[in-house]
């Protein structure tokens, strides 16, 4: 029975043993999915914030990227801007630089610089005797005799009367055409009397004379200071326009005009005047601004024009009530001009080519053609007796009577110059001069009586 028990007991024990042994496991595999799954959690959870981190600083970076992209891109659409606003500007500023210097040049060689007196012209003449177009030529200050690359460098001495700017285009156009290797030297003439010209153009011994009128090439010849030569093509020009001679050569045409200021004659109630009656009116009496007769040109044109074609005696009757609108004497045309230009005068008397370039330049300036008593104003170029370069010289001449001189002038805007070889069947100028009296040249009468004929002008009463 002991054994039984004892038995029993051992068994009970035993499967007590073993159920505590199941439980313990079973709560070790609990603690264990416990933790595994504790564990699984916090890795998810570490995972998940690993993800949320990671996605959070991707965000972060490409928020941070675009952010940069596009202050990348406005920096450089910022510094591709300014340099365009600043070049645009810049633009600006030069343009309005070339339009003033642009106004300067063509407004300033003829109104806004034509206050230059005489005592001027000659100090400009003596600063600006060699040209730049001595610099543009092929050659260097050779004699004639030396050779530069097997050519003759052939020397060209020439005194002008025109402007600097159609000297040097005439000069640089024929060079360029010019087969010879010629070194020109360009000197220009300053104001003065013709006496004090002349003498000036004799002790230079230049080659030849651009730009002098009929009247002083022809006073000039009777003091010897000329020579003959017959240009290539001067025999088409009318045989009333050109010296039967040949001491010099007449290369263009021009007429008198009168420029107006037209503000000024709006205030008188006035129109542009077309005959020289007009400048008569009692509203224009201290408005008229006349080069002096002296230097020759349009103003000694319109006093010898009313002289021939209305006789000596009406002639001087018209003196004299013209001296009563008290005219101003100016040193030179460009003096008139500016007079006008900026509204001191109402009138100028100037050549027609350079009036019809101002009224293109200038709305507020008008130019008309007197009909009642115009005149043939003719500039030349002569060959004179202090002549060296006889060869270049000619070739200078020849150039100037050809197709090629006109053609250049047209080419920079010089339209409303003309070719006396032309003149007989010019419709341009026929259009814009129109029906106009203009008396035969009487050169011997113009040239030397000129002072007194200006004389007794001014002295009318």
């Amino acid at each position: 029975m002991k054994k039984y028990c004892l038995l029993l007991f051992l068994i009970i024990f035993i499967l007590t043993l073993t159920g505590c042994s199941g439980q313990n496991t079973a709560t070790d595999n609990a603690k264990q999915s416990t933790v595994a799954q504790q564990s699984e959690a916090k890795a998810s959870s570490t995972t998940q914030a690993a993800q949320a981190q990671a996605s959070t600083a991707k965000e972060q970076g490409n928020t941070k990227l675009g952010t940069t992209t596009q202050a990348s891109k406005n920096a450089k659409t910022s510094s591709a801007k300014a340099p365009a606003d600043t070049a645009t500007m810049q633009d600006k500023t030069n343009l309005n630089s070339t339009e003033q210097a642009s106004e300067n040049t063509t407004a300033g060689g003829t109104v806004a610089n034509s206050s230059t007196t005489i005592a001027q012209n000659k100090a400009q003449s003596g600063n600006n005797a060699q040209t730049s177009a001595e610099t543009k030529t092929a050659g260097t200050a050779a004699p004639t005799n030396t050779t530069q690359e097997g050519q003759t460098v052939q020397e060209l001495k020439i005194c002008s009367s025109l402007g600097q700017k159609t000297t040097e285009l005439l000069l640089n156009d024929f060079l360029q055409r010019s087969s010879g290797n010629i070194k020109p030297s360009v000197t220009y003439i300053p104001g003065g009397t013709m006496e004090e010209r002349f003498k000036f153009i004799d002790e230079g011994a230049f080659d030849c004379w651009l730009g002098g009128t009929a009247e002083e090439y022809f006073s000039a010849n009777e003091k010897g200071l000329l020579q003959s030569y017959a240009a290539k093509e001067s025999f088409k020009v009318p045989a009333e326009l050109r010296n039967r001679h040949n001491h010099w050569t007449t290369l263009y045409l021009s007429h008198i005009a009168i420029l107006s200021n037209k503000h000024k004659l709006h205030s008188f109630g006035l129109y542009a005047p077309t005959t020289w009656d007009e400048l008569l009116a009692p509203q224009l009496k201290e408005e008229i601004a006349l080069p002096d007769p002296a230097l020759g040109g349009a103003s000694f044109g319109m006093l010898t024009s009313i002289w021939q074609l209305r006789g000596k005696e009406t002639a001087l009757k018209y003196a004299a009530a013209f001296n009563k609108q008290q005219p101003v004497l100016t040193n030179s045309v460009m003096e008139a001009v500016d007079m006008v230009y900026q509204g001191k005068k109402t009138i100028a008397v100037l050549p027609v080519a350079y009036a019809l370039e101002l009224e293109e330049k200038h709305s507020h300036l008008f130019a008309t053609v007197p009909k009642d008593a115009n005149r043939n104003l003719l500039t030349g170029i002569a060959l004179l007796k202090s002549c060296k370069n006889e060869a270049a010289s000619q070739d200078f001449i020849d150039y100037l009577m050809s197709d090629f001189s006109e053609k250049a002038l047209h080419a920079s805007g010089q339209l409303y110059t003309w070719h006396v070889k032309h003149y007989p069947h010019n419709n341009n100028r026929n259009k814009l001069v129109g029906n106009i009296r203009v008396p035969v040249d009487d050169l011997a009468w113009t040239s030397t009586y000129k002072s007194e004929i200006i004389r007794q002008w001014l002295e009318a009463k």
